[in-house]
């Protein structure tokens, strides 16, 4: 999780200072495959009842928002053309809540 902010910081650092951001983008897809293999097995071992808690809840709705942005929303943006478009932003801006996860 850690290893996760620091690197979500570096990236919107420099995608701020309009640098190349490849080497990290492919770095987050491989914390939300930890993430989602982590949470995956939880539900595994736990089943639904680990829904219960708070965290679990935080964790799952973060995890789901990641796919949606990297994996389902970031592909259809980019076919359309719209990568820049500032509805295409707004899941990534909303990522930054993993950092709670801290």
């Amino acid at each position: 999780i850690l290893a996760n902010t620091i690197c979500l910081g570096i990236s919107i650092d420099v995608e701020l200072r309009k640098g190349n951001t490849s080497v990290l983008e492919i770095l987050e897809h491989i914390f939300l495959v930890i993430f989602t293999l982590e949470f995956s097995l939880i539900m595994f071992v736990q089943g639904f009842i680990c829904l219960r808690s708070g965290w679990m809840m935080l964790d799952f709705m973060i995890i789901l928002g990641g796919i949606l942005s990297q994996w389902v929303l970031a592909p259809i943006m980019s076919v359309l053309g719209l990568e820049r478009h500032f509805l295409a932003q707004i899941p990534q801006q909303l990522l930054i809540f993993r950092m709670l996860r801290l």
